[in-house]
């Protein structure tokens, strides 16, 4: 037995001695739907997901057990201590060396593309060409990360791409290299912890990554304000992240550590920006097995016999592509959840439909208004017969401005805070303001009148007095009716309504010659005869009587003066 177990030498009588490998090392490198994966010490097998097809026990020219695999469309590379062997792809039934490099040091980690390899050793990456071209230029061969006069930290992980090097370092900053333009055309330094791992879908332009302390993020060069956001309830241990493959599902991931896989959906457009959905958990089902490839739920994973096996993750149970006719109605409610939440909006509309539940159908139509998807809301909308929303949808599901989209929907949903941020996002104050004011919130309102609509000012003050008035609180109403008041002959009968509430409240108060006073001024016997009755309450019977009399309420008037025992102006 070799000191580590792995090898088993067994001796003939005739002299020859046969060596039995007992375990591999768990090597395995996929491109985009393609797994290389070691079969013996120098031998590897390629796995096409998506034709199906496989050759086993491609011999590689390697001297000792390889320390890493790389694999893109064309090549296949390996490494061990400081050297690197590149083979390329001939077919499926040839793969011929091309080219060797050896490198400044031990090769910790390696990836290739099409072109380019890039080798990872003690905090450098050396990005260069796999085969050298005349159609490129001298320059363009190979460089070396980080780049001389730069202060971005240490490399700590990176990802290759088809056009893009990208890298992140021990002081959080993640770099895009672009290899087309030969440039650093991205950086993005806001992130203060360290990054320790980092995860790129096939075009390089969402990275989701895990930092010193655990925490998970996903950056997108498209996302605005913010451009980052956190992955919610990343297990700690979590080992490595793995995109979707399939095009209908390009915005799922998983994460995945010893035990389980955790499946999350990515929306770049809702009601709060871009954010990540946690959906569910899937128990791993072979222990010590490595995830390699998820393809519409199906996840293809290397287990420690060096095998491929398959298995259907949990969360896509919506899919029903086992003609399963038989489920339970929680079933049923979670996977009409499951599929909300991975945006498979057919798959939802399918379960929406097995369920027939008025209560399942809004929260379907909610998800759909949350997510911004206005012409799967109005389908949805016209199955469960809500005409009133359908026309409402019909007439913005031509805004292209999707912050006012959203500060309508926001609004829709009383989440007024945001929606105020949004529509004075989108340069739309006014609608703001109107939605305060409609929504009786007139202290809000009455500080975006006074930042973007000052002549909006006394009608709000009045609109908030008549508020206070009602609520028992007519002291803070004198006060908005004097601010309501114009002296606009375009506002007459606006200022009428002002010194109407404040002849009310006046009397309310206590402050009876104000309020009489401005009552026998103000044209009408309503209003006279209502603030008499507020007398009559308070037992000022000679304004009460005065008041009665003008608004020819004789027998009101009457008694009050019986009651002031003025005798002489009853008998009249």
């Amino acid at each position: 037995w070799s000191v580590d177990g792995q090898l088993l030498a067994v001796s003939k009588s005739t002299g020859a001695i046969y060596v039995y490998l007992t375990k591999l090392s768990m090597l395995a490198s996929v491109w985009q739907q393609k797994i290389a994966f070691m079969t013996s010490l120098c031998e590897v097998s390629i796995y096409d997901h998506q034709t199906k097809t496989k050759i086993d026990n491609v011999h590689l020219t390697t001297e000792i057990e390889p320390s890493v695999l790389a694999m893109s469309d064309l090549y296949i590379a390996v490494g061990f201590n400081n050297h690197a062997l590149y083979y390329r792809i001939q077919s499926f039934e040839e793969v011929i060396k091309v080219s060797e490099h050896d490198y400044l040091s031990t090769i910790s980690e390696l990836q290739i593309n099409s072109h380019y390899a890039a080798a990872f050793m003690s905090g450098r990456i050396q990005l260069h060409m796999i085969e050298e071209s005349e159609h490129r230029s001298e320059e363009r061969h190979s460089i070396m990360f980080p780049l001389p006069d730069t202060n971005d930290g240490k490399i700590v992980c990176y990802c290759l791409t088809k056009d893009f090097l990208i890298y992140g370092t021990d002081k959080g900053t993640l770099i895009f290299f672009h290899i087309e333009e030969w440039q650093i055309v991205n950086k993005f330094d806001k992130h203060k912890t360290s990054i320790q791992k980092l995860f790129t879908e096939h075009f390089g332009t969402s990275v989701a990554f895990i930092d010193q302390k655990g925490d998970g993020y996903l950056y997108n060069v498209f996302f605005e304000n913010p451009s980052m956001i956190q992955i919610p309830n990343l297990p700690s241990g979590t080992k490595s992240i793995l995109w979707e493959t399939s095009v209908e599902n390009e915005w799922i991931f998983t994460s995945f550590d010893s035990d389980s896989i955790t499946t999350y959906s990515v929306y770049r457009d809702s009601l709060k920006g871009p954010q990540i959905m946690f959906v569910g958990t899937t128990r791993l089902p072979i222990f010590g097995s490595v995830p390699l490839l998820l393809n519409a739920g199906l996840l293809l994973l290397l287990d420690s016999s060096g095998k491929i096996v398959q298995t259907k993750l949990e969360t896509y149970g919506f899919l029903n592509d086992s003609g399963e006719q038989e489920y339970t109605l929680d079933d049923a409610i979670d996977r009409l959840s499951k599929a909300i939440l991975m945006k498979r909006y057919d798959d939802a509309m399918f379960w929406a439909k097995q369920l027939n539940d008025s209560q399942e159908w809004n929260k379907f139509a909610t998800a759909l208004l949350y997510s911004l998807n206005i012409d799967y809301a109005i389908k949805v909308f016209r199955e469960i017969g809500h005409p009133g929303m359908v026309m409402a949808l019909e007439e913005i599901k031509h805004v292209e401005d999707k912050s006012l989209v959203s500060a309508h929907f926001a609004a829709l949903f009383g989440d007024y805070d945001l929606a105020q941020e949004l529509f004075l996002k989108c340069g739309c104050p006014l609608e703001a303001l109107n939605m305060r004011r409609d929504c009786m919130q007139f202290e809000a309102a009455m500080t975006l009148a006074k930042a973007y609509d000052l002549e909006q000012i006394p009608y709000i003050s009045a609109a908030h007095a008549e508020q206070l008035e009602f609520t028992g609180d007519s002291s803070a109403a004198v006060k908005f009716y004097e601010q309501g008041i114009t002296k606009k002959e375009k506002d007459l009968h606006h200022d009428q309504r002002c010194f109407t509430g404040l002849a009310r409240c006046y009397i309310k108060v206590g402050d009876i010659k104000k309020g009489s006073t401005i009552a026998l001024r103000l044209p009408g016997k309503e209003i006279k005869e209502e603030c008499a009755k507020l007398l009559e309450g308070l037992k000022q019977w000679p304004e009460a009587a005065e008041l009665f009399e003008k608004a020819e309420c004789w027998d009101n008037a009457a008694i009050a003066y019986i009651k002031m025992k003025n005798w002489y102006i009853y008998m009249l």
